[in-house]
């Protein structure tokens, strides 16, 4: 890389996820890049030599390691502090960028009007388009998520935007947590990530604080990444991940001034926590993120 800053900054939190890092990385750099890319990894305290690996296999790399696993949003913080880009991208370890999606991201905030934050495009293994980028959560629709969306439909249908098909550009009340990026005089505006935040919501928390600053955020439905899902969560186990979730919503709730108190949003979510797992224990929950079969 030459002495010049680039223009993008690519930031890959990760934990345990060594042989996913691998295949991201090699997505990233076996491919032309007419933009300028650096890419930094944050190692939250892995106990499966990710750091090594990484070093190891890919000097061009930067690799921050930390003592401990201390959360998304706080490997993110530091990766965002060691970046020299313009643009920030933060990207899950257990994707792979596809041919032309960094440079589109770039493009998008060359754009007249800027946006303030770019969501990605996420697509499955099978190359099937995945509805993300959601609208921001209600209680009523952060119920309807944990019953799978069989509880206050029109709500989740609300919170999903349905009817859109991810496949044309469109202005987003959300990012895309998976892979989105933002410019870094932005992020600083912000403060950063909520640490607080361990896993789960941070990307609902960043563009409710971008809303009064009158930040707009624009899907790019040519910034197509693949994202093979739950890299970090899966061996939490499923129910404490949905747990960890239910937990990071009631946070956000609280520190963005909504619902009647913390307490209470817990005896409202639990008991549909409760039901979600009593139907995971019986094969009724597939886990399933809702695609497009037309791709």
């Amino acid at each position: 890389m030459s002495g010049d800053a680039p223009t993008l900054s690519v930031i890959i939190p990760s934990y345990n996820t060594a042989p996913l890092v691998r295949q991201c990385l090699r997505s990233i750099l076996s491919r032309p890049r007419p933009v300028s890319v650096e890419i930094i990894v944050v190692d939250n305290g892995s106990s499966d030599g990710t750091a090594e690996l990484i070093r190891n296999e890919f000097p061009e790399v930067k690799v921050i390691a930390l003592p401990a696993n201390h959360g998304y949003g706080a490997a993110c913080n530091r990766g965002a502090q060691h970046a020299q880009g313009g643009i920030l991208l933060f990207l899950n370890s257990d994707t792979q960028v596809q041919e032309g999606a960094l440079d589109v991201v770039v493009e998008a905030f060359r754009r007249q009007p800027s946006p303030a934050a770019v969501a990605c495009h996420e697509v499955d293994p099978a190359g099937n388009t995945v509805l993300s980028c959601y609208s921001h959560h209600t209680l009523r629709s952060g119920i309807s998520f944990l019953t799978g969306y069989r509880l206050f439909k029109r709500e989740g249908d609300r919170y999903r935007v349905a009817g859109w098909d991810r496949k044309t550009d469109r202005w987003v009340d959300n990012v895309s947590g998976f892979a989105w990026a933002i410019r870094r005089e932005t992020l600083n505006q912000l403060g950063g990530f909520d640490e607080e935040l361990f896993l789960y919501c941070e990307e609902q928390d960043m563009a409710m604080r971008l809303e009064p600053l009158g930040g707009k955020i624009l899907y790019c439905a040519d910034a197509r990444i693949l994202h093979l899902g739950g890299g970090s969560s899966k061996p939490m186990g499923r129910f404490a991940t949905r747990r960890q979730w239910v937990e990071s919503f009631v946070h956000l709730r609280r520190k963005h001034g909504v619902g009647a108190g913390a307490w209470l949003d817990r005896i409202v979510l639990y008991p549909f926590l409760l039901l979600w797992r009593v139907g995971l224990a019986a094969g009724l929950d597939r886990g399933r993120r809702p695609v497009d079969p037309k791709k």
